[in-house]
């Protein structure tokens, strides 16, 4: 179990989405200053991919009209005015600006944080995270907090531990991880043959 107290610190600050917009212009020994990973309030704007969306989710299209029309929608989208932008750095960059929006708005963090890649980092590093085994149990029978986990992390009940709980992750090594699948990412892209 990843809780929020763990993702929570891992923020999509202004610095890591400037690094992830350039994703074509890293190198292996790309490191960030202690500042990438606080929290910022500079705003961005979005661009959506709505058509795109409609495309994918018919049945009947071929693997070249896809790439035709995301090359359409990516040829509005992508900064002009740099050459080191690929398209797939724009697309992950537009999607995170999307997702810190929303994040500001509902939740008021000026970085969002990411959860389901915390998740899937444990299980391809668990040495980069603190853990406790501990009892967990969910409530099913409140009205109020149906659905919410339990985790008698100091073993109160005396019941057999049942799940690993994460409590601490380097949030170094998940961003180092994290660029380096990203530049495999866009180096195999099929939105990059739109340039």
């Amino acid at each position: 179990m990843v809780p929020l107290e763990v993702t929570h610190t891992i923020l999509v600050t202004d610095e890591i989405l400037a690094q992830i917009k350039h994703i074509g212009t890293w190198d292996e020994k790309l490191s960030l200053p202690m500042s990438a990973f606080s929290r910022s309030s500079e705003s961005h704007p979005h661009v959506e991919y709505a058509e795109l969306s409609r495309l994918i989710g018919t049945k009947q299209i071929t693997g070249k009209e896809v790439e035709t029309k995301m090359c359409n929608n990516v040829e509005g989208s992508v900064d002009s005015q740099s050459q080191q932008v690929s398209a797939f750095g724009n697309c992950c960059y537009q999607l995170l600006v999307f997702f810190k929006s929303t994040y500001k708005e509902i939740f008021s963090f000026d970085s969002p944080p990411l959860h389901d890649p915390c998740t899937i980092f444990y299980l391809t590093n668990p040495e980069a995270f603190e853990t406790v085994n501990v009892f967990v149990d969910v409530e099913t029978g409140s009205e109020k907090c149906i659905g919410r986990t339990l985790v008698d992390i100091h073993g109160i009940l005396k019941k057999k531990p049942n799940v690993i709980v994460c409590t601490r992750v380097d949030s170094r090594k998940f961003w180092h991880k994290m660029f380096k699948c990203l530049q495999l990412a866009n180096s195999r892209s099929p939105l990059n043959k739109c340039q």
